[in-house]
């Protein structure tokens, strides 16, 4: 129950006086003896101020200057938003909420890089069992060096096979690095593309690139035409690559070693793709 300023400044002065017992001043005016000895000391140690009466509501949590530092030291390194960074402090052991990193980001005016989502159509999320069965591939343009990028992701873990740079998008180019990227992991069973040229003639027949994984017993499947969601995977990793890759790299290899190895993914229970290749492989 919340007392007027006004009635503790009466009693406190009742007290002071020591004419009237505070047995009867608490009688007088129906408030516990307790209560009234808890005032008189507040008053003895803070003065009227100690008579004020608390604002309803949690007191706000400071942040910890050792925790805020650390988060800073993080965000530098990895520039995760705050659900990856408040699951990668719980591992290390901090018992922090999610707000409280939230907060810190604002201080810090910490802005997060986030994608344009073109629809709130929901699509069913699908992978396959195992690494290895299926690999997509796709072409961009990279806005960084304006040569032409070629990347393989695995579809079960995520994992970037192989990425390349070349001046351009063909055939030719696309085996060379299709080349490449089996040299370094073995084949996989299924490649996924869209419906490019590199990939498949306009006509619709069997073209170079699909007779060429038909004599390596890969099969070729391609995407629905106009359904760029089929081939998510690799589309989602572009996107990461446009998105994140700043200073902190010099080049190629050096992003693809931190999205390989260093940056957790919240689709494979943030877990790295290298840490879920390694683990369904050696399943096996």
């Amino acid at each position: 129950m919340a007392y007027s300023k006004r009635k503790k400044k009466w009693c406190i002065n009742q007290i002071e006086k020591g004419i009237t017992p505070i047995t009867d001043i608490a009688k007088y005016r129906k408030v516990p003896r307790r209560t009234l000895y808890r005032w008189y000391n507040k008053y003895k140690k803070y003065g009227k101020i100690g008579l004020e009466n608390k604002k309803p509501g949690r007191k706000p949590q400071r942040i910890n200057v050792t925790f805020e530092n650390q988060v800073l030291l993080m965000w530098r390194e990895l520039k995760y938003g705050s659900p990856k960074m408040h699951f990668l402090l719980s591992q290390k052991g901090f018992s922090v909420s999610q707000r409280q990193i939230q907060k810190i980001y604002v201080k810090h005016e910490l802005k997060m890089n986030r994608r344009k989502r073109p629809s709130q159509i929901k699509f069913v999320k699908y992978e396959w069992p195992k690494p290895n069965m299926l690999w997509h591939v796709d072409w961009t343009t990279c806005p960084f060096t304006k040569m032409q990028l070629i990347a393989f992701i695995d579809d079960h873990s995520r994992y970037l096979v192989h990425a390349e740079y070349f001046s351009n998008a063909t055939t030719e180019n696309t085996l060379l690095a299709f080349t490449n990227a089996i040299a370094k992991y073995g084949k996989p069973e299924n490649i996924l593309s869209d419906n490019g040229t590199q990939f498949t003639p306009a006509r619709g027949e069997s073209g170079p690139f699909t007779k060429w994984c038909e004599d390596r017993n890969i099969k070729h499947i391609l995407g629905r035409v106009h359904h760029p969601q089929t081939n998510g995977k690799i589309e989602r990793w572009f996107g990461t690559y446009k998105l994140e890759y700043d200073e902190r790299f010099s080049n190629l290899n050096e992003f693809l070693y931190f999205y390989n190895e260093i940056r957790i993914h919240q689709g494979i229970h943030y877990s790295t793709p290298l840490q879920r290749y390694d683990s369904a492989i050696n399943s096996v």
